[in-house]
């Protein structure tokens, strides 16, 4: 049914409104006399202040939406800032001019080759664009030279030198590797052993029949930070904003989560099995994973400006981490890397690096034969070598940038990315070289910023072919 009525004269409303059932509340009208001089009608009044609630709960609404719109933006925008996602426009700096090298030469027939590696370091050190650029070089067991470019700090300027302290990222599983090595060259550590024989109890069942040869190759089938279901874990590996008490507490991050594979019939590189392995060689040694990577490996190698990094307690050499961009810079966001101390979250110096990688061809600091046990590319199940050609704790292949006598050398490495860092350590075993670069600041490339290795190598080298005369 159709209800119909006719506005007053003097009203407001001036036109014949249909009002059909349904499309309004129920509507109450009263007689009024035909004469027009009284009207009492609900209907006028009713529709009118319907009509202004319905305007009035419609801006409420739509203001309502605008501010849940917008603080969704800001709440989404803090989110990225505090994870990495987005960079801001503000704090940008451009970089100071260019500041004295500084260089260390330790054996005097290399002083040609040591003015010909400061030159390159400064030059690698512009094209790339990063504050600083450090490198080290080891020489059958002696530290040739050393030498940094650039700035450990940009506001206020600090020159860099070899004594400056940068994070090293992935760099850390070959330094965790080497103390798991020496565990192995003691006989604590069985490599093919299953985990469960070295811990009290395994947070994940899953885990218990890993082996500390799969988790340092990455074949034990656990996730990377991307592939993790542990999903308070990964907002924890996003934010990187707790101080983990060990690599125990570690685990929390995640130990909720499944293998991705049957151990030993895939490769997934991840962080995780290098946390899982320093677990077991701490509960081995009954230390936590600072102190057994000092006992194993720093203090026998006087490796004094190596370790982990703690929030709140930074050495003070440690150089300032950034953001690279068109000749600008901008400081990273504060981070807590304990959460990946074992893979991910050491500090070490260029000459550190050299002398670590250096200390693998000493057979009086690890056996020659165990030390070719973890540089061999482990096989699947399959009998292929994994993708990556991942031994343990390094990658091993022959190099495809260095070439000796018409044919590519040997060369066993890794590099590590961190917040605001690139690394890169080489060992060359035929040349009994070593090489190590660092800088305090992401490049567009990781391939860019190797190069730089690259190129001091190829000097070495030339070196080595055609000796400066004694002096």
């Amino acid at each position: 049914m159709t209800l119909s009525y006719t506005a007053r004269a003097d009203s407001d409303i001036r036109t014949v409104a249909q009002t059909r059932p349904g499309d309004w509340k129920p509507l109450s009208v009263k007689a009024y006399r035909t004469d027009g001089a009284v009207v009492v009608d609900g209907t006028i009044t009713l529709y009118v202040v319907e009509k202004a609630k319905k305007k009035m709960m419609t801006r409420i609404l739509l203001t309502v939406a605008i501010v849940g719109l917008l603080g969704a933006f800001g709440a989404a925008a803090a989110l990225m800032l505090a994870t990495d996602w987005l960079t801001p426009w503000w704090g940008w700096k451009p970089l100071p001019d260019r500041t004295a090298p500084t260089h260390q030469t330790f054996e005097p027939e290399y002083r040609g080759f040591a003015a010909l590696a400061t030159q390159a370091l400064v030059e690698e050190r512009a094209r790339i664009g990063a504050p600083s650029l450090s490198a080290a070089v080891v020489l059958e067991d002696s530290l040739v030279w050393a030498g940094t470019a650039g700035w450990a700090r940009v506001d206020p300027p600090e020159p860099a030198t070899t004594k400056t302290v940068y994070r090293i990222g992935s760099t850390s599983k070959a330094v965790t590797a080497t103390a798991m090595a020496r565990l192995v060259a003691s006989r604590q550590l069985d490599l093919d052993a299953p985990i469960e024989r070295y811990v009290e109890t395994v947070p994940n069942p899953q885990w218990a029949s890993l082996t500390p040869r799969q988790l340092a190759s990455h074949t034990a089938g656990l996730p990377g930070y991307a592939e993790n279901r542990d999903f308070p874990g990964v907002w924890q590996t996003i934010r990187l904003a707790r101080s983990f008490g060990g690599v125990e507490e570690a685990l929390s991050v995640f130990d909720g989560t499944q293998l991705l594979f049957e151990p030993g019939a895939g490769f997934h590189y991840s962080s995780f099995d290098t946390t899982v392995n320093a677990w077991v060689m701490a509960s081995i040694t009954g230390h936590r994973y600072p102190m057994l990577l000092r006992e194993l490996v720093l203090h026998p190698l006087g490796l004094i400006d190596t370790g982990v990094e703690r929030a709140g307690d930074l050495p003070d050499t440690i150089a300032s981490f950034y953001r690279v961009a068109g000749g600008r810079v901008r400081p990273w966001r504060d981070v807590d890397l304990s959460l990946k101390w074992p893979g991910g979250g050491l500090l070490s110096t260029s000459t550190d690096l050299a002398r670590l990688g250096s200390a693998w061809l000493d057979e009086s600091f690890l056996p020659a034969s165990l030390r070719e046990d973890f540089w061999t590319p482990v096989r699947l199940v399959s009998g292929e070598v994994n993708e990556q050609s991942y031994a343990m704790g390094w990658r091993v292949n022959r190099s495809r940038r260095i070439e000796l006598d018409g044919g590519p050398v040997r060369e066993v490495h890794h590099g590590g990315v961190s917040k605001g860092a690139m690394s890169w350590l080489v060992v060359y075993p035929d040349l009994e070289l070593v090489v190590a670069i660092n800088i305090n600041a992401r490049a567009e490339s990781f391939g860019d910023f190797a190069a730089a290795e690259t190129r001091l190598t190829r000097l070495v080298i030339a070196h080595m072919l055609q000796p400066e005369p004694a002096p």
